[in-house]
């Protein structure tokens, strides 16, 4: 074995390429753990950078980063909304509720405010909010097809067009033969749409546009629209209060981040072992390291991470709650 290492050290010599090749795979492991280190320092120093990254914001102030899809949120919804939900008395001791990494204190309380649900006056989950004509009060804005030059402008979101939503309304206000000719009368309203027919039994619409081109647009499931009332939506906030507060009284660890993501764990042990790399001294990246290596946080992107160990602080009643669950079993 010694003679074959002397005779490859021996051809290193004299090709220097070779000599490259060996030292590159000697070191590809410590390479591999520095740009490892590179990457989570420049995410933390992103998220430095940024106003608050890791604060709740206001319902009013979020920004979906999509124009038509936040034009339409603000315009065009109601929030769920003006209706009004008893706040909860209920307080309860169970379960460790982290948000962005900051521990939140017990009791918890679960109330609605504004089309969220909120936990100790934080913002906690956002609940669905609904167009306001599928509450019966309104049809779909006018201006939006009188301006629209293909159906593209008409797209609002990956799941949600405002074509979709008009042929809805209409599906709810007019039967039979007038509901069909009202749908064919829309389409054909449309600027850039040459001719349209219904197919009632398959729930779409055939379409030829003004430039030749055919269109099939589907409606698989408008037969079973009935519209959302106010009390169906009562009814479904107090479904997601009842929902969250049976979660909490399981004493599990909850971990919000401020995207909507969220995780829990129900084992003692894994809020008691995050505790302890979370309170180390330990860089922030060896505390990331350490948790990926625990497994306590599944295979999420680091910067949400990276927001618990960063906002970790110290809370005697954690340290209490936890001695006394630990000294319990």
């Amino acid at each position: 074995m010694g003679e074959y290492i002397n005779k490859l050290l021996n051809l290193a010599r004299k090709r220097w390429y070779i000599t490259l090749f060996i030292a590159l795979i000697c070191a590809s492991p410590f390479l591999l753990v520095m740009w490892r280190v590179h990457k989570i320092k420049v995410a933390i120093a992103q998220l430095k950078k940024q106003k608050n990254p890791q604060q709740y914001t206001d319902p009013a102030e979020i920004d979906n980063k999509t124009p038509k899809a936040n034009e339409f949120k603000n315009k065009h919804y109601k929030v769920s909304t003006d209706v009004t939900i008893p706040k909860t008395a209920e307080k309860i001791n169970a379960s460790f509720v982290f948000m962005n990494g900051e521990y939140i204190e017990t009791p918890y309380q679960i109330y609605f405010n504004k089309g969220w649900l909120m936990l100790n006056n934080r913002y906690l989950v956002e609940l669905s909010t609904w167009p306001i004509w599928l509450t019966g009060e309104d049809k779909p804005p006018a201006d939006v097809f009188i301006n629209a030059k293909s159906f593209d402008d008409l797209t609002i979101s990956k799941h949600r067009t405002w074509h979709y939503t008009k042929v809805a309304w209409i599906y709810r206000h007019f039967k039979g033969q007038e509901r069909k000719t009202e749908i064919i009368n829309f389409f054909e309203s449309l600027s850039f749409v040459e001719s349209a027919d219904f197919d009632s039994g398959m729930s779409e619409v055939h379409v030829k546009l003004t430039n030749g081109e055919k269109k099939i647009i589907e409606y698989p499931y408008l037969n079973k629209q009935t519209g959302i009332t106010r009390e169906y939506l009562k009814k479904h906030i107090v479904y997601r209060e009842e929902t969250m507060i049976k979660s909490l009284k399981k004493n599990h660890t909850y971990l919000y981040f401020s995207n909507g993501l969220s995780l829990s764990f129900g084992n003692i042990k894994d809020i008691k072992e995050m505790r302890q790399v979370l309170k180390s001294k330990k860089s922030p990246e060896e505390k990331l390291a350490i948790l990926r290596r625990m497994k306590i946080v599944p295979d999420i992107e680091d910067r949400f991470v990276i927001s618990l160990v960063e906002n970790y602080k110290d809370s005697k009643q954690l340290d209490k709650r936890l001695d006394d669950l630990v000294n319990a079993n």
